[in-house]
């Protein structure tokens, strides 16, 4: 959060001395106003830019093959452009497959995931997961070389077929 402020109070300096720049080089034929003005606009749109893209740019550090499987968008009063156009708070991405650095599967209708609950400003929360693609399941937190049929059935998560998780994990799916 430190270097959000840090940032936008350096787009507002920066814009600022890009237009006093200009204004010297025009003779001083601007209006005294101009500075303030671009310098305040110039923070608006380093933030509303920041808000909307921090979640395309944390997505982008994680390997092509992992998938978004969930966003949550909000509408707050005291950020007005929120209500036209919802921004992202929180998000979940699946991490699968060779370069996701998990255990090797344990069977054929098994597959390890890490799942990873990423929310703006905190840190991120990541469990490994191991689904049962055939019978539509998953177990968090499962350690390495554990034999799935050991497994104490109460202790598996059933989940909807449609579930993205288990979509992105035993299908290989996409961003969602």
């Amino acid at each position: 959060m430190l270097f959000d402020f840090v940032s936008t109070i350096t787009a507002g300096i920066g814009a600022a001395g890009l237009v006093l720049i200009v204004d010297r080089l025009t003779g001083r034929r601007l209006p005294k106003g101009i500075v303030p003005a671009i310098a305040g606009l110039a923070m608006i749109a380093f933030t509303l830019w920041n808000e909307y893209s921090w979640a395309d740019r944390v997505r982008g550090a994680y390997p092509d093959s992992a998938a978004v499987t969930f966003r949550n968008e909000r509408r707050d009063f005291w950020r007005p452009w929120t209500l036209v156009v919802p921004v992202t708070t929180r998000m979940t991405i699946v991490e699968y497959g060779p370069d996701a650095d998990l255990p090797p599967n344990p069977g054929p209708d098994y597959r390890y995931a890490r799942i990873s609950l990423i929310e703006r400003w905190n840190p991120v929360y990541a469990v490994t997961t191991l689904y049962d693609c055939a019978k539509g399941r998953r177990i968090d937190g499962v350690a390495a070389g554990t034999d799935p049929g050991t497994i104490d059935p109460a202790a598996w998560h059933v989940l909807d077929p449609q579930d993205p998780g288990l979509q992105a994990a035993c299908n290989g799916g996409s961003d969602g």
